[in-house]
């Protein structure tokens, strides 16, 4: 069987199926922002605030740009990265609160991440909207490794002229460390909530005593 090299991969193909099936057209887009929505003091946004300041400072002038989702595909942070390029991302909607799913921004590497749930790069002419397609990006989930929960997802994004394979290595490390945090963060979270349940059932004998935390009862 004859392979055509002009044909979109499966899962690019899949997504801007997926996309159509929304309603949404390539000129079209439906990004909704709401900044109000955005937790900041969530155990991801602290635990990746460290990594996308190292990241920024890897990157310093280069032309790239690093952008993280949470759980709900919601920009959180605002893009880290050339000066330029953030301005012209901002103007498309990559801002925090900017809700990024297929039925809101067709194929990219925050929508189509958040669906698949792994790693994918999206270059150019594979994104559905137009006004993305000056672009290339690759996008990385990041999976809480106690619950296995989607916790959110990694982004970089930059222009299609200076794409590089090393892209894909670069952020996955990255997610990688926002994940170790994760577990960290869940450790000493847990290990107070231990301490606090010992600590209240030695004063209540004879008395149920009950913990509830965020992944833990």
């Amino acid at each position: 069987m004859r392979i055509d090299p002009t044909a979109p991969r499966p899962e690019i193909a899949l997504s801007w199926r997926r996309s159509r099936m929304s309603g949404l057209t390539p000129r079209a887009p439906r990004i909704q922002v709401d900044a109000d929505a955005v937790d900041r003091g969530s155990r991801l946004a602290a635990a990746a605030r460290p990594v996308l300041a190292e990241l920024s400072e890897q990157l310093g002038d280069a032309a790239y740009c690093v952008v993280l989702a949470d759980r709900g595909s919601r920009i959180v942070a605002p893009t880290a990265g050339a000066r330029g390029l953030r301005a012209r991302l901002e103007g498309l909607g990559v801002v925090s609160g900017g809700v990024f799913l297929e039925e809101t921004t067709g194929t990219n590497s925050i929508a189509t991440v958040y669906e698949v749930r792994r790693g994918l790069a999206v270059r150019g002419e594979e994104h559905y909207l137009e006004p993305f397609r000056r672009f290339s990006c690759y996008g990385h989930p990041i999976t809480h490794p106690v619950t296995r929960r989607l916790e959110g997802v990694l982004d970089i994004t930059c222009l299609t002229r200076d794409d590089s394979p090393l892209l894909g290595p670069f952020l996955a490390r990255a997610a990688r460390d926002v994940e170790e945090r994760l577990l960290r963060g869940a450790r000493a979270a847990e290990r107070g909530m231990l301490t606090a349940f010992r600590t209240a059932a030695a004063g209540r004998r004879g008395r149920p005593v009950l913990v509830l935390g965020e992944e833990v009862v």
